[in-house]
């Protein structure tokens, strides 16, 4: 973008000097003279709008279902869970201290838990009806598990896998929880950085 601005001022002022050079100026030198305060100008100017622009942070794009999947796979040994139960998998909350693609890592988790064939995982459309039946907004993110056992009995779930990133976003903490919803009995927990 610098280079462009560069490029722009550059261009309009070598036509303003080859147009009416001959109009305004009487030697040579004035003329060098203009152009390269001009010119120095034009580099102020552009360097204090690239200093007004924020840089945005580049986002670490991470393989999550391969980071998840031998986790979710030790869930699946726990002893009596009932296969082919319905299960809710909510979204992944990140009260870390920086940016982690949550939305992702949710859909790696909804991903794996599907292809396993282990469990029936309720579909999003489900959970927006239910959302809208029950008064929620969509973007209420149910801040505490107790509200998403509510939604998981609503919808006639068996289990909720529930998730929160904390700590450093570089390598975050990741726990998940898997729950029984009728009594709230947590079945398996799992809690390390990622």
């Amino acid at each position: 973008m610098l280079v462009k601005i560069k490029l722009l001022f550059f261009i309009v002022i070598n036509l303003f000097f080859t147009s009416f050079s001959n109009l305004f100026f009487q030697n040579s030198l004035s003329i060098v003279k203009v152009h390269n305060q001009l010119f120095d100008y034009v580099s102020t100017f552009t360097t204090n709008a690239l200093n007004i622009i924020p840089i945005l942070p580049k986002i670490k794009s991470s393989d999550w279902e391969y980071i998840l999947l031998p986790i979710i796979k030790q869930m699946f040994f726990v002893n009596d869970l009932e296969h082919n139960s319905l299960v809710l998998i909510k979204d992944i909350k990140n009260i870390a201290n920086g940016d982690l693609q949550s939305n992702e890592i949710t859909t790696a988790l909804i991903r794996i838990v599907t292809k396993s064939g282990k469990f029936h995982v309720i579909e999003k459309n489900k959970l927006n009806e239910a959302y809208i039946t029950l008064g929620l907004s969509l973007e209420d993110s149910l801040e505490h598990c107790s509200k998403d056992l509510g939604l998981g009995r609503y919808l006639k779930a068996k289990y909720l896998l529930y998730g929160v990133l904390t700590g450093d976003a570089r390598q975050p903490f990741l726990e998940l929880q898997l729950i029984l919803v009728k009594t709230g009995e947590i079945l398996w927990c799992y809690k390390e950085h990622i």
